[in-house]
């Protein structure tokens, strides 16, 4: 890594918003449940089990933090934080449905010669859990998952290449999808108090680093980039209506069946909700801190695919789109009216084109 060292090396800083947590939770009869913290950040839940650099002060994300994984930035990356090439360190990662692939860009992306100094992860072990999420189950630091796991473990081995690489998931989603219903069964049996609307499940992914491509000068093992797709979650269901709750910092999709997820939360911001499209297939959002400080507040104009539960915008393959003002149909084709950044005029882009890049 090109950051400087001191004599001491690597810190190995533990830090309870990057640690997993196992605590056994009560539930049926041979079931082990845990109890999961994860960083929300990035419109993403995660957790490390150790980080290069890892700053004191849990509020802080370190320049080597997970959260580069998510930035939609190969030239940043998360570096491990071990004093030997990471092997047993972990990443987890919440989801939505079942993923049939894996996107990822190994190593330190930011320059060739930085992607051949550090270590790049040749194998991973995978495993996947059953995550609950109880509202109001969260700080500003950390959000809680009850979590089950998935009996069956698979390794994967990752090529030494600087591009995104897609690995098929190598589960059987079909049985994935019955564990998920037999561990929400378990989840209620002892908690018939909550309501299921308060309860979102995610599938939890924990990936460990089994092997490494060496480097040829520092033994930091990275990963620039991590990212899942998923089949569509809700086929054949109708976007009612995206809400926010009174809180400001979650935005939800519900449903014509009275069912409802969550879009995006950050117990950091207040979102507001510019205008969602004629199809309702996309909402421009407005981000601001939650705590403003003294001055102007600072806000983030976002674009979100409603069916991908993704954003789309910003995105640093765009840097002159900036503010966003709505949607506009015109010969049966929906366009984004936003700012130029450069020439300050207001410009119209195809919605199909920005979606055809992003998968």
């Amino acid at each position: 890594m090109n950051d400087k060292r001191t004599g001491f090396g690597k810190f190995r800083v533990l830090v309870i918003v990057f640690l997993l947590i196992a605590l056994p939770v009560s539930a049926s009869a041979g079931e082990k449940w845990e109890t999961l913290m994860l960083t929300d950040c990035c419109h993403q839940l995660y957790s490390v089990s150790s980080e290069l650099g890892a700053p004191k002060d849990p509020t802080k994300f370190g320049k080597y933090g997970a959260q580069n994984l998510f930035d939609r930035n190969p030239a940043t990356c998360w570096a491990e934080g071990e004093a030997d090439s990471g092997i047993g360190q972990k990443i987890q990662v919440a989801v939505r449905g079942i993923p049939d692939k894996i996107k990822l860009i190994n190593g330190y992306g930011k320059s060739p010669a930085l992607f051949a100094k550090n270590n790049r992860i040749r194998e991973i072990q995978l495993s996947c859990y059953a995550a609950f999420f109880i509202e109001g189950h969260a700080t500003e630091l950390a959000t809680e998952l009850n979590a089950l796991k998935f009996p069956v473990e698979k390794t994967v081995t990752i090529a030494d290449q600087t591009v995104e690489q897609k690995i098929n998931f190598p589960f059987d989603r079909a049985k994935i999808a019955a564990f998920l219903k037999q561990a929400r069964a378990a989840f209620f049996q002892n908690r018939s108090e909550l309501a299921p609307k308060k309860v979102q499940l995610f599938l939890l992914i924990s990936l460990k680093i089994r092997s490494v491509y060496r480097g040829n000068k520092w033994n930091d093992t990275c990963l620039s980039e991590l990212s899942f797709s998923s089949p569509a979650l809700h086929a054949g269901k109708t976007t009612s209506s995206i809400t926010i709750n009174k809180g400001g910092n979650t935005v939800f999709v519900e449903y014509s069946d009275a069912t409802k997820e969550t879009l995006v939360k950050d117990t950091g911001s207040v979102f507001q909700i510019v205008e969602v499209s004629p199809d309702k297939k996309w909402v421009i959002l407005i981000r601001m801190p939650a705590h403003p400080g003294p001055g102007r507040v600072e806000t983030q104009y976002l674009l979100y695919n409603i069916e991908l539960k993704k954003p789309v915008l910003p995105d640093p393959a765009h840097p002159e789109i900036g503010a966003l003002y709505g949607f506009e149909t015109e010969n049966h084709t929906l366009s984004l009216q936003y700012e130029d950044t450069i020439t300050g005029e207001i410009q119209n882009l195809n919605l199909s084109d920005l979606i055809t890049n992003r998968k």
